[in-house]
């Protein structure tokens, strides 16, 4: 199972955007912010992930059609792209917390980002410590 996940919070005091990519067990993150200080413009780190959480959610998150927008601007782009035997699964989620109620089945989509941050927040360093918490 390969992974691609990609985040951009939107125009935020942050701006914060990272990508993470993972195989065979082991995962790559790439991130950029501009807030806190210092500006980071090539933050990378690579850690040990278990992809079972996806394994077990890939069912759930075929359902979901490929792309979801919210109609405001300046939201966050969620993107994930899954590759698992022959099946390659693309979303593309913008605006996630403005579209859950109008779309609950983004709730395994949800999960599955929850996850996702998890993962790449831990790694970020410890200036984002705030941020982790205000994000929980």
């Amino acid at each position: 199972m390969y992974l691609t996940a990609r985040y951009s919070d939107g125009f935020t005091e942050h701006l914060l955007s990272w990508k993470l990519t993972a195989i065979d067990g082991w995962a790559e993150l790439e991130a950029a912010w501009f807030r806190p200080e210092p500006r980071m413009q090539n933050f990378r780190a690579e850690f040990p992930i278990s992809l079972t959480p996806l394994r077990n959610a890939l069912p759930a998150l075929q359902v979901l059609d490929e792309k979801y927008e919210a109609a405001w601007d300046d939201l966050e782009h969620r993107d994930l792209v899954v590759e698992s035997g022959d099946v390659i699964l693309r979303r593309r989620v913008y605006g996630l917390g403005a579209l859950i109620r109008q779309h609950p089945e983004l709730r395994a989509f949800q999960e599955v980002w929850n996850w996702i941050e998890g993962e790449v927040l831990v790694h970020l360093p410890p200036e984002f410590t705030p941020t982790r918490k205000a994000r929980r």
